[in-house]
């Protein structure tokens, strides 16, 4: 003889309970970083082509436009990188550190700026 099966009777605050649940940590970090930057506008930096569908001329004009703004802002690190050697900092502090990152910044814009600055 089996026993007889007990059917649990769960009230509706037990089942908002055991419902609720504590977001860990990257839960919390991804609903943050979706309310900053929704993750829609993250992923459609550059509009992509597959082989079954190409590009159509609205796309490949927001590539080029938003490949200009970044290969602006790109060369500026390239020029303090390569060109003048400042790959690395030391652990000296924040304030240390930014100060003369400001004065490199300043002179990369004034370097890749130099002939117009110089027909003023």
């Amino acid at each position: 003889m089996t026993p007889p099966i007990r059917l649990l009777t769960i009230s509706r605050a037990n089942t908002t309970y055991l419902n609720r649940r504590r977001k860990t940590r990257r839960q919390v970090f991804l609903e943050h970083m979706d309310r900053i930057l929704p993750w829609d506008t993250f992923v459609a930096v550059l509009r992509k082509a597959t082989r079954s569908r190409k590009l159509n001329c609205a796309d490949q004009f927001f590539n080029r436009k938003s490949n200009r703004t970044r290969a602006r802002v790109e060369h500026v690190f390239g020029v303090i990188k390569h060109q003048w050697g400042y790959r690395k900092v030391r652990y000296r502090g924040l304030q240390k550190n930014t100060a003369p990152l400001y004065s490199l910044f300043a002179l990369a814009n004034f370097h890749m700026a130099g002939d117009r600055l110089l027909a003023l």
